[in-house]
């Protein structure tokens, strides 16, 4: 008998009872949707958060003095920074860089007192590498045409009440150890995804910073954005030699957490599937069974009319697979549309947007599945019906005719 009427007799032994059947049916394409929906739905937020997380504040690498980041101390300037941004403006790869000083201290209103990272940009080459000027929510960019302009998130705007226009103190100790205050103006007002950073982070021009901080040349770290990801360790590498005095990291080397999501991504695929296969696996397993229980007399006659053990043994496994494979082609193919649909208009996750911007995650979702996770899928749904439909095919597989003629 062929392949073809193998899967012929399967599919009629299947709707015998096509009551069971079409119920298992129906449970193995719910499941496989909803895990294929997940799926999607992580590798949207997972991509969404590494892509934000780039083009808010880290651009695709950056460099530091080898000490900074571990130090944070403010006097790890960039050893002959000069000859790092020529290089970096040459090259053909960098769409732009930008330069960064940064310092600790207080941020003082009339309302209260709290403690901000101060972060001194060239505004003309931050917005090259990242989209502060896209977080705007009132005001502009500071500019060198106010004096001492000022860039804070709406959350700190709304704790210290300050609106636009606004003046307000920074403190914080320079590169000789005083204590240094001085007055800025709120020139604009932004909203980024996360609250806690907004809480904690302000902006001024580094002309000012450095200035007040007692030396003009300061910079503590370079963001670069290049024209291609892919590009990051070849070129990171590239400018680590060339500067052997900095500290060159890539994007996923300065957020641990990306790393993570990169590394433990196909495992959570892996989880997921599993788990929603093993619940169905007792689903089929239970049919198989019940199948096998009501057609045990007719097997019985099937081996004494001289079918052999390995027939029987490999229509129950047929059986299962089929069973399988007719709800998990209608469950892909409503998650392939669902997952289509929801890539374009994307899925709201509103009702816990609160919590997300905590911890500056988005509450619009634009899932996604490539073909490597449908390969997987595929494989894992293989892998768990064979081993659910082994025990039936055992127990089919050891009738004995005689006992199966009596039983009924």
């Amino acid at each position: 008998m062929g392949l073809q009427q193998n899967f012929i007799l399967a599919w009629r032994n299947l709707w015998r009872n096509p009551g069971r059947t079409g119920a298992l049916i129906a449970a193995i394409a719910v499941g496989l949707w909803a895990g294929v929906m997940t799926v999607g739905l992580v590798n949207g937020m997972y991509e969404q958060r590494i892509d934000y997380v780039i083009h808010s504040e880290l651009g695709h690498l950056q460099i530091h003095h080898p000490e900074f980041n571990e130090e944070r101390d403010i006097e790890y300037g960039i050893h002959d920074r000069a000859s790092v941004e020529l290089y970096l403006s040459r090259a053909d790869s960098v769409i732009g860089y930008a330069p960064r000083t940064y310092a600790d201290g207080m941020l003082r209103s009339a309302a209260t007192t709290g403690g901000v990272r101060i972060h001194g940009i060239d505004p003309a080459r931050e917005t090259r590498v990242t989209i502060l000027d896209e977080m705007l929510v009132e005001g502009e960019m500071p500019a060198s045409t106010q004096r001492n302009p000022l860039l804070l998130g709406q959350v700190l705007a709304e704790e210290h009440g300050i609106e636009l226009g606004h003046r307000m103190v920074l403190t914080f100790e320079d590169l000789a150890g005083d204590i240094v205050s001085a007055s800025f103006t709120v020139q604009g007002i932004y909203q980024s995804r996360s609250k806690d950073s907004d809480k904690t982070r302000v902006y001024v021009l580094s002309e000012d910073l450095n200035r007040l901080l007692g030396r003009e040349d300061l910079t503590h770290e370079i963001a670069v954005r290049l024209t291609d990801a892919a590009q990051a360790g070849a070129f990171a590498k590239d400018l680590q030699i060339r500067f052997p005095d900095t500290d060159v990291k890539t994007w996923d080397q300065l957020s641990p957490e990306i790393k993570i999501m990169i590394d433990y991504g196909g495992i959570s695929l892996v989880v997921i599937t599993v788990i929603i296969m093993l619940a169905l696996s007792f689903g089929i397993l239970n049919t198989m069974l019940m199948s096998l229980f009501e057609r045990k007399r007719e097997i019985g006659m099937l081996l004494s009319i001289g079918m052999s053990r390995g027939r029987v043994f490999w229509m129950m496994i047929t059986e299962s697979m089929v069973l399988t494979l007719a709800g998990g082609v209608l469950g892909v193919g409503l998650a392939l549309l669902a997952v289509t649909y929801f890539a374009s208009e994307g899925l709201s996750l509103a009702m816990f947007s609160e919590g997300l911007a905590k911890i500056g995650w988005d509450s619009l979702v634009f899932p996604f599945v490539t073909f490597q996770d449908f390969r997987l899928i595929v494989v894992i749904v293989i892998v768990m019906t064979l081993l659910s439909s082994l025990y039936p095919a055992l127990k089919a597989f050891h009738i004995n005719p005689l006992e199966a003629s009596k039983d009924l």
